[in-house]
């Protein structure tokens, strides 16, 4: 056989093809008719597919033999034995798609994308971008603080236990101490402050009997220069201490003696921020005074605190604070004494390890020489919390604290008051937190007014605190 034979193309190649189709259909009517001597009568219908494919008639009476042009073919089996045998290279490769004749061996495939592929459809219209609002760059939170407390001293008066060291749960019956509103505006490099506060522990927080004034709680802009760095002008909270004013972000529900007898609440003026590395930052300020809107002497405050990142899940702030006397805790009514500075230091250590949280607060505070009493006057304080996560559902929590003002400077009779809190913190949803909180105090003289009596005569002072706060950002 010619190499030709065994890679045709053109017409030739096709034209061989169709004259083998008839040699195989004779080829297998040959093997079939020799097979049919053998074959039973039942098995005598099979021998159809062999004479349509033969050529014959599939529809011919059952009567007369099909056996008879196979008979006939017969010699053909000798005739293209060798025939046969030489064109096995001429038979068409099978594949998946079907057979192919030989001619297309020698071609590479052409792949052609089919009318509805993938590939062919046009890609799908991008989404337009939502236009950016204003309005995405305002958070808003809105709380309601109410509690009821009992006085197990049980007073006649009510408020005769109602002691200037307790901040908004003060006296025996129920008590509304804030309904809150927090608004904040932030853009990468601008922002604005809003927090305003209602209810009977406004007052006692801000201090001030302006219809307007009396329910800013924060209100002042912010630049942020630079990343880590940012400048704010206004009202705004205190740096110093270990708690705050919103309860549910404090260990106890109620706060403690030394927030609110021995540390500013808010300022008003100017405060700057840095971030120096992860866990160093730097804040000062320069304000009217302590708790002031308005400054009534010519000498501002100034303050400033470190913060800093320590090992072993610690952190610390150290700060101080320092100004004329008459501004902050001194002699208000003499705004003359600019030079009658004030001085106070403020540390706190928090820590966190798992379900277990520790804050410790230290503060130390000395008026100006013409500010105290006979003189100069110090005082000091600290307070430690522990808290417990026993599930996100339940929390417990321990503080004590223990304050000294051996010239009676800012307490109520007392030299040395000591007190001790104990919380159950339920939180059914996230929105909500549920308090309990049992509270002592013991003093070194007795300023604690029990039942009818007419004067105090305890030392020592015991009551219940269930307080409710429901807020939008637990």
């Amino acid at each position: 056989m010619s190499p030709e034979r065994i890679h045709p193309s053109g017409p030739e190649a096709c034209s061989d093809q169709r004259s083998t189709l008839p040699r195989t259909a004779l080829m297998l009517s040959a093997l079939i008719a020799l097979a049919a001597p053998r074959m039973t009568a039942a098995q005598e219908p099979a021998t159809e597919p062999a004479a349509e494919a033969a050529g014959t008639d599939a529809t011919e009476p059952a009567g007369e033999p099909a056996a008879e042009p196979a008979t006939e073919a017969a010699p053909a089996e000798d005739a293209d034995a060798d025939d046969s045998s030489s064109e096995v290279a001429e038979t068409p490769t099978a594949t998946s798609e079907g057979t192919l004749s030989s001619d297309e061996t020698t071609h590479e495939p052409e792949f052609l994308e089919p009318p509805d592929s993938p590939l062919s459809e046009e890609p799908p219209a991008e989404t337009p971008a939502e236009e950016s609002s204003v309005w995405d760059d305002f958070s808003i939170n809105a709380f309601a603080d109410a509690h009821y407390m009992a006085d197990w001293l049980l007073p006649d008066d009510p408020t005769a236990n109602a002691l200037g060291h307790r901040a908004f749960a003060s006296s025996h019956g129920f008590g509304f101490a804030f309904a809150g509103l927090d608004v904040r505006y932030a853009t990468e490099h601008f922002g604005a402050t809003l927090d305003l506060r209602f209810g009977q522990g406004a007052y006692r927080l801000i201090g001030s009997d302006s219809p307007v004034l009396g329910n800013v709680k924060q209100a002042y802009a912010s630049w942020m220069p630079a990343p880590g760095l940012q400048f704010d002008i206004g009202q705004f909270d205190t740096l110093y201490g270990g708690e705050v004013a919103d309860s549910w972000r404090n260990l106890n529900y109620t706060r403690g003696a030394l927030y609110y007898l021995m540390q500013p609440f808010y300022h008003v003026g100017l405060r700057g921020s840095y971030q120096v590395t992860e866990d160093l930052g730097l804040t000062a300020m320069v304000v009217n005074g302590t708790n002031n809107p308005v400054d009534n002497d010519i000498s501002p405050h100034v303050g400033l605190q470190a913060a800093l990142g320590l090992p072993g899940g610690l952190s610390m702030a150290l700060g101080y604070y320092a100004g004329a006397g008459s501004s902050g805790f001194g002699d208000a009514s003499d705004p003359t004494t600019s030079d009658d500075w004030e001085h106070f230091v403020d540390l706190v250590v928090g820590g966190e390890w798992g379900p277990v949280s520790l804050v410790f607060n230290g503060d130390v505070y000395a008026s100006g020489p013409d500010s105290g009493v006979n003189g100069r006057s110090i005082y000091w304080g600290s307070s430690l919390a522990l808290g417990f996560k026993v599930v996100d559902e339940l929390r417990l929590a321990v503080r004590g604290e223990i304050l000294h003002d051996p010239d009676q400077y800012i307490g109520d009779g007392w030299d040395t008051l000591s007190t001790g809190t104990l919380t159950f913190d339920v939180r059914p949803i996230d929105n909500v937190i549920i308090r309990l909180d049992n509270r002592v105090e013991h003093a070194n003289t007795a300023v604690f007014t029990q039942g009818s009596d007419a004067m105090p005569g305890n030392q020592t002072w015991f009551s219940s605190v269930l307080g409710v706060v429901v807020t939008s950002d637990p």
